[in-house]
């Protein structure tokens, strides 16, 4: 026997939505206008229709309504009508969630008309008593819709409290009249009911008129649609699962009469691209070309691998942290005509991120990191010196890193690789200059990284260099930058696509790599210059504040970030950056680097093979946070010191002596020419790091220290004035050099 709902249902006909949306809201009024069982059982008596219509139509159900359809059925209201059998009321447990027809007692009747395009299901959640069965009885639910807004007013009429458009003074019948189902629910009208309130609407004629775009969350509390919990428009709001009161209804009508909230969403292009770069990614993870230029704007040139020469080295390296490369490659290229006793060679050290490209090739013509300092009658005279620029190992541009294959296995090194130095690097580039037949260097030079590595090949090997020049760089790694190195690793690891490194195949960590290069490129300038350059101005003052690159400084950043986030392996910046942390040129660390190194070597000669447990791998997180013990800081002292022209402060490197652990550490320079050269306006390697240098060098006995130190009237540019300086950084090195 067919129910006497359903006798007239043409089951066939639902896959068309209009047939469907109209049968839903006709068996919905006949049902609750038949007043069928107890409140309690509302939407458990019709479930069963629901069941067979969600499998005739292969529709979502919730709650009452359907998911496909809720910009239609959410058109409900209680029958208002002084005849009707039974008052409408919101029943006094819960039953159903305020947005379904279900929580009201009495006759239920729908506004028609055709207005899904004005509503956006955004999320919702049901929770029933029967796990993964919509059709059980509801216990807790959410919705949230984006969809439009008007200002209308609320109006007592004949039949009770009603909506009227503000503009055109209309009653709008067709909107989901929130407002007066929650008067109906008090007892006594709120006190400023008769007065504006925002109304969402559902009426296509009123479209072109009064629409403002805003997203709707709706809590669940109070009644169809709550227009209640417009974002930041409530104060008090029902908990789930209560009937709203009377004191309730007021709070919630006073605060939407008062606080007239009509802005929409902020959008986030910012997150957009980064989700749009991971779908490109996700789709072809070997995709990784760069969109940025060789332009050198920004914090530093790109950087183009280009084609190199490659120097296969097949005898294994012992690095000073225990690990082996049992062979190695290195990418290099070179620039001017090696003379004829091979004594015209400058070795050229680059920064954390470069290549091996500091000059274009004919194999390479793009511009490579120090174009113009390279070429003929250059500071780097190619008309004179023959120069040679390598890649470093642990990079990606060509030399054996973290994304190179690991001979042993096959497959690529990634978190396998050891942990590296600045001495191991520079170990790797005599290799290749053995075999170049390269016996002793005119010159070792290098900025940033290179400025480090430079002074460490005349430490390694002081017979074999000539000279050294060393800009922006420090004999020895200190807080300030291992701290912002460690910050760039910690963004970068946190990153779930990094994945412990095994990112390679996949989507690569590219969000955390951006991330990352901003806070690096914080370091390579200075504030003094971003005043001048940028200030306070937004790149489009016309325009509403945003949560995303917003100021001119901030767009830099992010400019900085996106060009270079897919042209760098992040292993490789990991690995690097690392290097750089635990670079110490003392003599203390010379000495057990020396004693570990020994050992090593015995135990390859008797055999073992297999690598040390490296305690850097091992470390476990102290189980307290780190306390300040304030007894244990050096107290400042103003007594005059004889040696200097300023007060000596132990606790302010700037203006104390050099410690006699690094004096001795730089002694194997003593007879070396070196030309120091510093930035005031450097935060990243402050001057007085290079001043520690020149000072610990004549303080050992080198008579021949020229150190030179750029004012902030000078350069502005910060770190990365050895970049953009020709003038005053390529001057120095050319009167140093000649």
């Amino acid at each position: 026997m067919s129910h006497p709902l359903t006798s007239s249902v043409d089951w066939t006909s639902l896959g068309d939505p209009y047939k469907f949306v109209q049968v839903w809201q006709t068996l919905v009024s006949h049902y609750t206008r038949r007043g069928l069982g107890w409140y309690q059982d509302k939407l458990l008596a019709i479930s069963a229709i629901a069941r067979k219509m969600s499998r005739s139509a292969s529709k979502t159900y919730m709650a009452g309504l359907w998911a496909e359809y809720l910009g239609e059925l959410l058109l409900w209201h209680p029958n208002h009508d002084p005849d009707a059998r039974e008052t409408p009321r919101r029943h006094a447990t819960y039953v159903a969630p305020s947005w379904s027809w279900g929580s009201f007692s009495g006759e239920i009747d729908f506004t028609f008309g055709s207005t899904m395009h004005l509503l956006e299901l955004v999320s919702y959640k049901v929770v029933t008593t029967m796990a993964n069965d919509e059709f059980s009885a509801v216990t807790d639910a959410r919705l949230e819709i984006k969809t439009l807004l008007f200002r209308a007013r609320i109006r007592k009429g004949f039949y009770g409290w009603s909506l009227w458009d503000e503009q055109t003074k209309d009653e709008v019948d067709g909107a989901i009249s929130v407002a007066r189902e929650m008067v109906c629910e008090a007892e006594n009208p709120p006190p400023h009911a008769d007065g504006p309130a925002l109304i969402a609407i559902t009426k296509r004629t009123l479209v072109s008129q009064h629409l403002v775009g805003i997203k709707i969350n709706l809590n669940i509390a109070v009644v169809a649609v709550a227009a209640a919990t417009f974002h930041n428009a409530v104060t008090s709001v029902p908990p789930i699962g209560q009937p709203a009161t009377a004191a309730a209804i007021s709070g919630i009508y006073t605060n939407i009469t008062t606080n007239l909230i009509t802005s929409s969403s902020l959008n986030f292009p910012c997150l957009d691209k980064i989700e749009s770069r991971s779908a490109q990614l996700s789709a072809n993870p070997n995709s990784r070309e760069s969109s940025s230029s060789s332009s050198t704007a920004g914090p530093e040139p790109s950087y183009t691998s280009g084609v190199t020469l490659n120097y296969h080295c097949k005898d294994p390296l012992l690095l000073d942290w225990g690990g082996i490369l049992p062979s190695f490659n290195i990418a290099y290229e070179s620039w001017g005509q090696l003379n004829a006793d091979r004594s015209n060679v400058i070795l050229l050290h680059t920064g954390l991120s470069a290549s091996s490209h500091a000059h274009s090739t004919d194999a390479n013509p793009a511009p490579g990191w120090w174009e113009k300092f390279i070429g003929p009658g250059a500071p780097l005279d190619t008309d004179r010196f023959h120069i040679i620029c390598t890649n470093v190992i642990g990079g990606c541009y060509g030399s054996t890193g973290p994304s190179s294959v690991d001979p042993a296995n096959g497959e690529m090194y990634a978190t396998r690789f050891p942990i590296l130095t600045m001495q191991d690097m520079v170990r790797a580039q005599f290799r290749l200059l053995d075999h170049l037949g390269i016996d002793r260097l005119y010159a070792s030079v290098g900025s940033s990284m290179g400025g480090m590595q430079s002074l460490a090949a005349a430490v390694l090997f002081p017979e074999r260099v000539s000279r050294v020049a060393t800009i922006s760089g420090c004999a020895r790694s200190h807080p300030y930058s291992i701290a912002m190195r460690h910050t760039q690793r910690q963004v970068l690891m946190m990153d779930p696509n990094w994945n412990r490194g095994f990112y390679y195949g996949r989507v690569p960590p590219h969000a955390g790599m951006k991330l990352a290069r901003e806070i690096a490129t914080v370091t390579y300038r200075s504030g003094p210059e971003w005043e001048q350059r940028f200030g306070r101005r937004r790149a489009d003052p016309s325009k509403p504040p945003a949560l995303c690159p917003d100021f001119l400084i901030e767009t830099y950043l992010d400019h900085a970030g996106e060009k270079w986030c897919l042209t760098y392996d992040p292993n490789s910046l990991l690995y690097v950056s690392k290097a750089m942390d635990l670079f110490d040129l003392g003599y203390e660390n010379q000495i057990s680097t020396q004693a570990r190194r020994a050992a090593r070597k015995d135990a390859l000669a008797a055999g073992e093979y297999s690598e040390p447990a490296d305690p850097q791998c091992s470390l476990t997180l102290p189980s307290e946070p780190y306390q300040e013990q304030p007894d244990s800081f050096p107290q400042s002292s103003t007594e005059f010191d004889g040696n200097s022209d300023s007060p000596s402060s132990p606790a302010n490197p700037a203006s104390s002596r050099p410690p006699e652990d690094l004096i001795r550490g730089l002694s194997p320079l003593r007879d070396i020419p070196t030309l120091v050269m510093g930035v005031a306006s450097d935060i990243l390697f402050p001057a007085w790091q290079q001043r520690e240098i020149a000072e610990s060098l004549r303080l050992g006995g080198n008579r021949s220290v020229t150190h030179v130190e750029l004012s902030e009237e000078t350069s502005l540019f910060g770190h990365d004035t050895f970049l953009l300086d020709l003038k005053n950084v390529g001057g120095n090195l050319r009167l140093f050099l000649n």
